[in-house]
Formats: structure tokens, C-alpha cells, sequence
């Protein structure tokens, strides 16, 4: 009766979701990535969309165990309610046995291997606030002081698609990425690992959009995100239909 009901297989979090969609797309249409490297038209926009649509179709019907990105589980960090703070933060977070791999959560495991709670980066950094007064000689002091803060930024120009942004993100393996405008460099927002989260399959394609236009207006109109799909497949149909659109090759 003592007897663990399951096995471990590792963990599934926003950034492996990420990696599973790339890869997904990168394997149903290798020219994708291409068409979006670069600002688009309006009509180019419509095209990446619904290739975008159609990946995330396949994408959302694997298994977890059947996504084309490992969840690690041959490389958790088995910690247990008895291992020290210090021990999880260098061997779990800084070093971890797989280098390929960033943690921002580890499992904590029960005496019989089962899984008893998770340990975020979050919940430390919330427990080293609370007991900041025991810490003044560092909290007192400026980030330039700390020596922290001096890896170079990231950036994407704000008018590229969104899923290039993503597709950034994770080639440099940073869960966040600043976006600038394209002509001056000016900071105008930021994309992060998880402005994927909530998006259903039927609206992924929006991730064609402009990174900027994506943020600022699709994440929170989804009522937007459906009727600019909608268009974009209204379009295609219509330039189907018709051998005289303009920029527009008939199909038969």
C-alpha cells in the first residue's frame, strides 16, 4: 500500500512548450522561419498566419510524452525536504547536471520518491525578502555596486512577427527579450517566455503579427486576435477564388 502509484518523468514548464512549438513548426514547414525573418505586409502577415495555424493544429494534438522537446527527466534535480538551501540553488539552478537546460523550478520529493511540493526561483527570492533585515550589508547596496546586471541585452526590432521573437528567445536561451524600435532603438516593451501562455490553438496564428501590435493590443483582445484570423483566411479563400487578385497567384 506504501507503494509509489506513478513514475516521474521529468517536468513540463512554459519554456518546453515553447521549445515543443518551434520545433513542431520547424519540422511541418522548414520555410516558415525564413518568411518570417523579416518585417512583413499585411498580406505576408496573412500567409505566415495561417502556416503558423496550421502547425499549431499538429502541435496541439501530440501527448506530452510524445512533444519533440525532452522534459529532462533523467537530469531533475532529486531534492529532498532535507537538502539545504545552498545545495538547490548551486546544484539545481546555477548548475545544473544537464547544461543545456535553465531551471526555474525543481521538484521536492517525498521518502517513498514521490513528488511532495515544487521549489521556484520566485518562492527563494520571496523567502530572502522576507528576511531582508537579516541581509542589510547586501539589500543597502545599488545593483552596480552588487556587480550585477552586466550581461549584454537581448533585443528584437518591434515590427518583426512575434514567433520570430519567440524563435530569438530561445536560440539565445533567455526567457525574456526586449523589443526596440526598428528605426531609433528606443525601448517600446517586452517579450517574455510567457505571453504564450492562453493562447487557444485556434488563435495561435496571431503570432504572425508585429511583436509590438501582438503585445500591445492581441494578448488582451482575443475577440481581435479571432477576427484578424478570420480575415486572413477570408483573404486566402478570396485569392483562390479569383485568378485577378493583385500580388496573388491563382491555385487550382
Amino acid at each position: 500500500e506504501n507503494k509509489l502509484q506513478y513514475t516521474v518523468l521529468g517536468c513540463l514548464d512554459v519554456d518546453k512548450l515553447l521549445e515543443a512549438l518551434l520545433l513542431t513548426i520547424e519540422k511541418k514547414n522548414v520555410d516558415l522561419f525564413s518568411m518570417a525573418s523579416g518585417p512583413l505586409t499585411y498580406q505576408q502577415t496573412n500567409t505566415l498566419m495561417l502556416a503558423i495555424n496550421e502547425c499549431a493544429q499538429d502541435f496541439f494534438l501530440h501527448a506530452i510524452t510524445t512533444l519533440p522537446a525532452s522534459l529532462d527527466g533523467g537530469s531533475l534535480f532529486r531534492g529532498d525536504l532535507g537538502t539545504n538551501l545552498l545545495a538547490v540553488i548551486d546544484d539545481a539552478f546555477l548548475f545544473p547536471a544537464n547544461k543545456s537546460i535553465s531551471n526555474h523550478r525543481v521538484l521536492v520529493f517525498g521518502i517513498r520518491g514521490e513528488v511532495v511540493n515544487t521549489l521556484s526561483q520566485s518562492d527563494i527570492l520571496r523567502y530572502i525578502y522576507h528576511f531582508k533585515s537579516e541581509i542589510k550589508e547586501l539589500t543597502s547596496q545599488t545593483v552596480q555596486e552588487l556587480g550585477l546586471a552586466t550581461s549584454p541585452v537581448s533585443t528584437i526590432p518591434a515590427n518583426i512577427p512575434a514567433i520570430m521573437g519567440f524563435k530569438t528567445m530561445h536560440t539565445r536561451r533567455v526567457s525574456g527579450i526586449a523589443v526596440v524600435d526598428a528605426q531609433d532603438g528606443r525601448l517600446v516593451g517586452n517579450l517574455s517566455v510567457s505571453d504564450i501562455r492562453g493562447l487557444s490553438p485556434a488563435i495561435f496564428g496571431c503570432l504572425a503579427m508585429p511583436t509590438i501590435e501582438f503585445l500591445n493590443r492581441a494578448l488582451n483582445d482575443e475577440a481581435l486576435l479571432h477576427a484578424r484570423l478570420q480575415a486572413a483566411k477570408d483573404e486566402s479563400i478570396g485569392a483562390k477564388l479569383s485568378p485577378s487578385s493583385p500580388g496573388l497567384a491563382a491555385t487550382s
